[in-house]
């Protein structure tokens, strides 16, 4: 999915959208160390269909860039005026 055309982001900050399988998820913002802070962010999860299946996304429209936790042991990089997309 062309995920540039349905986001604007700014030149302050980034967009992440995550592949899963539910409604809802949260992720951590990492500290420069990778180490777990106390910022965390939720995005509802929507729905939308890619050769008559269905999918799911979290959609992080304004994230400030810096290192994120998703889940899974993986960890993403967001930076200023770019989407980033991370699977499952």
């Amino acid at each position: 999915m062309m995920w540039a055309q349905i986001i604007k982001v700014s030149p302050q900050y980034g967009a992440l959208v995550v592949y899963y399988h539910s409604a809802g998820y949260t992720i951590t913002a990492l500290d420069e160390k990778d180490n777990f802070t106390d910022r965390r962010y939720y995005a509802d999860t929507k729905e939308y269909e890619i050769q008559g299946r269905k999918k799911y996304a979290a959609i992080f429209p304004a994230l400030p860039p810096g290192n994120y936790y998703v889940g899974w042991g993986k960890t993403v990089t967001v930076f200023p005026n770019m989407i980033a997309e991370v699977f499952p």
